[in-house]
């Protein structure tokens, strides 16, 4: 697959015991485009900037995946799109994976042949990574810390014994971690 780098998947998937090889499984994906990419301080910049194209994957197993977001007024979760076409025509295209800034996010994959789950602390980068995960597990729920305080997120969550949990953060946040809601 031109432009995605499979071996962060495959050495998560090593690291974490499932196999998810998307060199063997390139074949299976197709890649769809999005349209131009800047990113959302692309226009900031003083200098000519010749965008990327901002593409994303889909298979049968994405395709299947059911997604559903935090309704902060309830405290329920609702049904929504994996990828978000009309964010990717928006102010920051990358939205276009689940949505964008959001405090949590569950994927379930019902045809996944592995019961197990993962809880993926993750900021905006851990969008476009889910959806390649979630073929190695049946649930990811997706928790961006800078949108929810922890203490919530231990009401909303019932974390399952014995899963599987990454963090995936950058640099930015890794290094500033006065973003993340915490006391």
């Amino acid at each position: 697959v031109k432009g995605l780098s499979p071996g962060v998947v495959d050495a998560l998937g090593k690291a974490m015991g499932f196999s998810t090889s998307l060199d063997m499984q390139a074949r299976e994906f197709e890649v769809r485009d999005a349209g131009p990419f800047t990113g959302v301080y692309g226009g900031q910049l003083a200098l000519p900037l010749e965008p990327d194209r901002l593409s994303y994957l889909v298979n049968e197993t994405i395709e299947g995946l059911r997604v559903s977001y935090l309704d902060p007024a309830n405290g329920t979760f609702t049904p929504g799109p994996l990828y978000d076409l009309d964010a990717a025509q928006g102010r920051d295209p990358y939205d276009l994976f689940l949505r964008g800034a959001q405090p949590l996010i569950r994927i379930e994959n019902p045809h996944a042949s592995n019961p197990a789950e993962l809880y993926l602390f993750r900021d905006s980068f851990g969008s476009s990574l889910a959806p390649l995960l979630a073929q190695g597990y049946s649930r990811i729920t997706l928790i961006d810390l800078r949108y929810i305080d922890y203490r919530m997120v231990r009401d909303l969550i019932d974390f399952a014994p014995g899963s599987d949990v990454l963090f995936c953060y950058g640099s930015q946040i890794f290094n500033n971690s006065s973003v993340l809601l915490t006391p």
